[in-house]
């Protein structure tokens, strides 16, 4: 493991961009499977 302490710094700010993304999908799915459209509900008149 000769890896710099730049490079160390490098891959763990892409393993947690990684856990990021996948955290951001599965909670666009759960409001998706709850049948959240994207759409403000409220009043119309």
């Amino acid at each position: 493991m000769g890896e710099t302490l730049t490079q160390q710094r490098r891959v763990s700010e892409e393993g947690l961009r990684i856990v990021k993304l996948c955290q951001m999908e599965r909670n666009v799915r759960k409001l998706t499977a709850s049948g959240f459209d994207g759409t403000i509900r409220g009043s119309t008149g």
